[in-house]
């Protein structure tokens, strides 16, 4: 299976899909993949997984991606998930481990739609739910930025310099 390039704008996208077969997609640049297929050894080196959902061209690789991290070395995975696929996915991978007879560590995080996970610097992703028909998950990479409050806004920014010293309620976020 062939990973396949495409880049965007300032994004560089990293995967392979056939419909009904597998699909993984990477952002190198945020050392993030969207689902695993059905694994890829150039796809380890990803510290995070947002799981779509639970059909296995979209998950069935997920036990050799932590055991293929863990004989590498790597830090346990950070594999985020629709809620509803938490205990399920836990009891899979304890069978796995069993089966293999080790225990690879991983992180498995059901996500909350409410909140945003921050990928690095001002940089985050928040779980939307979308309609399929078994739960899942879209995803939305969103950058935070500081905006000037409106009634800061016109003021020259020398004074702004100098609130900016003296309070932390100048800026909101965007």
């Amino acid at each position: 299976m062939k990973l396949s390039e495409y880049k965007y704008k300032n994004y560089r996208f990293l995967g392979c899909s056939e419909g009904g077969l597998h699909t993984a997609m990477a952002l190198p640049q945020y050392k993030l993949m969207f689902d695993i297929g059905v694994g890829h050894t150039r796809l380890t080196d990803f510290q995070r997984l947002l799981l779509t959902h639970g059909h296995l061209d979209h998950s069935s690789g997920l036990a050799y991606y932590i055991s293929q991290r863990a004989l590498r070395r790597l830090d346990p995975p950070d594999i985020y998930c629709p809620p509803e696929l938490e205990d399920p996915l836990r009891r899979i991978l304890s069978i796995w481990a069993e089966i293999e007879g080790f225990e690879a560590g991983y992180n498995l995080h059901p996500v909350d739609y409410e909140r945003y996970y921050k990928i690095q610097g001002n940089v985050f992703f928040k779980g939307i739910r979308s309609i399929h028909r078994v739960p899942s998950n879209g995803y939305t990479i969103l950058e935070k930025t500081n905006k000037l409050k409106p009634e800061f806004q016109d003021l020259p920014g020398h004074e702004i310099a100098v609130l900016k010293q003296k309070r932390n309620d100048l800026f909101y976020e965007h």
